[in-house]
């Protein structure tokens, strides 16, 4: 398990414009990690052309965009390896290394 508010800080230093309310900044990770980030996929990043596909009707019928596109024409699978190389570990001693080199700019 990843500490949350560890996170939030190196988030924070990076995007700290989210982060001008502490509580409101969580809340938005807290959101984007647990409620959008439902994973359909086996990899991070695997291309989903049906989902790009079925999403632009709505944006074309609200002014979003002026017409459906072609997924294929702008989908791009080049990330997903870089996307997917790294293991948890790695993250937590990212964070521990960060953490101890950055122990005033921790969230409590």
């Amino acid at each position: 398990m990843i500490d949350t508010k560890l996170a939030a800080s190196v988030c924070r230093e990076f995007i700290p414009e989210q982060f001008e309310d502490v509580e409101q900044g969580l809340r938005m990770m807290n959101n984007a990690i647990y409620v959008n980030q439902l994973r359909r996929t086996k990899d991070y990043g695997e291309l989903q052309p049906d989902v790009w596909a079925a999403i632009q009707g709505p944006y074309v019928k609200l002014g979003e965009i002026s017409k459906e596109i072609e997924p294929d024409t702008f989908l791009d699978a080049s990330f997903i390896e870089a996307a997917n190389n790294w293991t948890l570990d790695e993250v937590k001693a990212g964070l521990a290394k960060w953490k101890e080199a950055n122990p005033d700019r921790v969230i409590n």
